[in-house]
């Protein structure tokens, strides 16, 4: 319990929004889940910093995942702001990295690349968008375009590092195509299950929560045409002229 990642002047208005109950349990929760995942992201693009400066990275990259570093705190703190607007009163507690610089070879480095930032930053981007264009309230769909414009930077900022890795590391290129179409494979696959939203979701939807099949869709969509294109002009560049891949 707490309320020391809060934020003061942000959203303020959403506190008197004439929604229902079940709605507002509905924003409450998920914004209390993406003020955590937003937490431990600030320490994923720490372990990213270290990653890169283990491997000799540019020090572009190196301010970009800095940088990236920053939004995610901020973004936190706009999740947990967010939250308290509808009742919760939470805050993160310990996270657990003892274990998090164990692996830092070049192919530990790069699958977090692949999966996490550029999929996951690059669903995440999508996702937010949506909820942007959504949202009834002004000041909260500003808040999420802004989260979403960060979140595009940093699946950039992964692709690049991606290009970079395999620059450096030729003999991981077939395990890198492998492991990003079968990821993609198996999150379309996962997208294509639509449902019908509830009137409750709908309404939700109003708060930035998306649906489960509005979330979906847009995930799907996300994967097909930015995702899968960008892999398949990375790979290309990279089978047909290695040393200039790191500058896709």
């Amino acid at each position: 319990p707490g309320s020391d990642w809060s934020a003061t002047g942000v959203c303020e208005g959403l506190a008197r929004a004439a929604i229902s109950a079940q709605a507002r349990e509905a924003a409450r929760a998920h914004y209390l889940e993406m003020a955590a995942m937003e937490h431990a992201s600030v320490a994923a693009f720490a372990r990213f910093t270290l990653q890169l400066l283990g491997l000799g990275a540019p020090a572009a990259l190196i301010e970009g995942a800095q940088s990236a570093m920053a939004d995610e705190l901020r973004h936190a703190k706009l999740a947990f702001t967010v939250a308290g607007r509808f009742g919760a009163d939470r805050q993160p507690g310990a996270l657990d990295i003892p274990q998090a610089l164990d692996d830092r070879s070049a192919w530990d480095t790069l699958k977090t690349a692949l999966l996490e930032g550029c999929m996951g930053e690059t669903v995440a981007a999508a996702r937010m968008l949506e909820a942007s264009l959504l949202t009834s309230d002004e000041p909260l769909s500003r808040a999420l375009r802004e989260v979403a414009d960060d979140e595009t930077k940093h699946a950039a900022l992964a692709w690049r590092s991606v290009a970079w890795l395999l620059e450096r590391h030729p003999e991981l290129v077939g395990s890198a195509r492998h492991l990003l179409q079968r990821a993609v494979s198996t999150q379309i696959a996962e997208a294509s299950f639509t449902q019908d939203s509830a009137e409750a979701e709908l309404e939700a939807e109003t708060l930035g929560v998306l649906s489960e099949a509005r979330g979906r869709l847009v995930a799907g969509a996300a994967l097909r045409h930015i995702v899968i294109p960008a892999a398949q002009a990375l790979f290309s560049r990279l089978e047909s002229n290695p040393a200039e891949a790191a500058t896709v």
